[in-house]
């Protein structure tokens, strides 16, 4: 196991099975994700979706985060259901309840046109899981001016509190 992965407070609240980690990915619609530029950290919260052993991202080809990703760069994402706060008689116990993984890892990108129709329409079944057919299917133009990047679910660890 990667050291950098490796839940070290509460160990018995850990969990590095694909099994807990795809309940969180899909049970989520958000994600932050996470890398360095020139030796500045950012954090940029995207929503994703999963199909199969990877995560999905899309978004214009020009922006900070498509473009430095697509570069192969490390990067983590972070992924929080939170639950109920916990209330406690000493006020520095309050805590929250929570369902979480992180994951580390580098993008690639999609340039099938196949693959990037298929997580369009994942992730309009995940948003809109009842009526997401309503929704136009994108013409080819529009799939050359969106980019999509993947990330193989492989270094990770999730960690729950209920």
């Amino acid at each position: 196991m990667k050291d950098s992965i490796e839940v070290r407070r509460y160990k018995e609240r850990a969990h590095y099975d694909k099994e807990t980690l795809y309940k969180i990915l899909d049970n989520s619609l958000f994600c932050t994700i996470s890398f360095c530029e020139k030796g500045t950290p950012f954090s940029i919260p995207m929503n994703f979706t999963r199909i199969d052993e990877y995560i999905y991202i899309h978004g214009s080809c020009e922006t900070r985060i498509i473009k430095i990703l697509s570069q192969g760069v490390e990067a983590s994402v972070s992924i929080t259901i939170p639950g109920n706060p916990v209330i406690s008689k000493k006020l520095c116990d309050y805590s929250m309840n929570y369902s979480s993984s992180i994951i580390f890892g580098k993008f690639e990108p999609v340039n099938d046109k196949n693959e990037k129709l298929n997580f369009f329409i994942q992730m309009a079944k995940k948003f809109n899981p009842n009526d997401w057919e309503n929704s136009e299917i994108p013409q080819e133009k529009d799939l050359e001016n969106v980019c999509v990047l993947k990330m193989k679910l492989k270094d990770f660890s999730s960690k729950i509190r209920i």
